[in-house]
């Protein structure tokens, strides 16, 4: 492979690097959310690692750039390692029964993990390996910069040109979900159609079957869509006790696609077993809510996302506080 296009791996690298660190740092608490939705070691979500983890990766960034002989390998290595570790995660959780959301890049990028999120941290992969053999080789960016001639500098303005491409059009999505008008969730919530709660089957513990609708038409539920595969999905099996202590009016349940292996659910659980009432609710990912009114309509939701359940609980218990 001719110096001039090896060249480029580490750069690449570098780029894939920074703008991970700038989704991170633009929106810190996605990337906490990300480390938890992924089921990442406890000891690895320490507050200290997560602040510190996007300045790793610039300054990870920054040194495939700049360092050259055997540092410039030792950097190139070490962005190898990370990004073998990341593959790990992302194939762990695309071979998960139900989709993983990740914020892999924080504010600059989200969405379930599919065997396109594995194929694309393949390449990642490759092209860290690539960055390794053009530190050993001695063509990293900083050695290949001196003496460069002509021809090599259009090679890095046509490289520079294509990551400011690729940075141009990933922060205009980052900022259409980040900014968007407060007025217009209000206008959202204040538009709520009540629809028909589905009639659509789950089952109990004890493996009798219920509709939705049947289900609701003798007490008011609210419906927590958790999977056991799901980091955030913990968290919210967690409070659920406390969010029945703070709503007595209704039943708050948790629905699972299928019992687990110990038989240790609560009575109160439901299966969700063919995933009817998770289409039916426009359920797309995990955790989510969605609460069922005694009139055989849905009273909230559905909500995606840890952070809109507890916001949907809150929102109940003083509209029913209220009452």
């Amino acid at each position: 492979m001719p110096p001039t296009a090896l060249v480029l791996a580490p750069v690449l690298l570098a780029a894939v690097l920074a703008v991970a660190a700038a989704g991170k740092l633009r929106a810190p608490a996605r990337s906490a959310d990300a480390l938890v939705a992924l089921d990442v070691p406890r000891w690895l979500r320490d507050p200290r690692l997560v602040k510190a983890h996007p300045w790793a990766e610039l300054a990870l960034a920054v040194g495939l750039v700049l360092t050259t002989g055997w540092l410039g390998t030792a950097v190139a290595v070490a962005a190898a390692l990370l990004f073998a570790g990341y593959l790990v995660l992302i194939a762990r959780a695309a071979a998960q029964p139900e989709p993983v959301d990740c914020d892999c890049f924080g504010a600059l990028g989200a969405g379930p993990v599919t065997r396109l999120t594995v194929v694309r941290n393949v390449w990642y992969l490759v092209v860290a390996g690539l960055a390794i053999w053009a530190h050993v080789a001695g063509v990293g960016p900083a050695s290949a910069m001196v003496g460069l001639g002509a021809a090599g500098w259009w090679w890095v303005a046509g490289a520079a040109a294509a990551a400011v491409t690729v940075g141009v059009t990933m922060h205009g999505q980052g900022s259409a979900r980040l900014e968007a008008d407060p007025a217009e969730d209000e206008d959202d919530a204040a538009d709520y159609i009540r629809t028909p709660t589905p009639a659509v089957l789950v089952s109990h513990v004890d493996g009798t079957e219920v509709t939705l609708r049947d289900l609701s038409a003798e007490r008011a539920q609210l419906l927590l869509f958790v999977s056991r595969t799901c980091g955030w999905c913990s968290e919210v099996v967690a409070q659920a006790p406390a969010w029945q202590a703070q709503l007595p009016q209704l039943d708050v349940r948790l629905v699972y696609s299928q019992a687990s292996e110990n038989g240790a659910d609560p009575e109160s659980t439901l299966y969700d077993e063919r995933a009817w009432a998770r289409q039916s609710c426009g359920i797309s990912s995990f955790p989510a809510a969605i609460a069922l009114g005694r009139d055989g309509l849905l009273a909230g939701g559905p909500v995606i996302g840890h952070v809109a359940v507890g916001e949907l609980v809150e929102d109940i218990v003083e509209e029913l506080s209220a009452t």
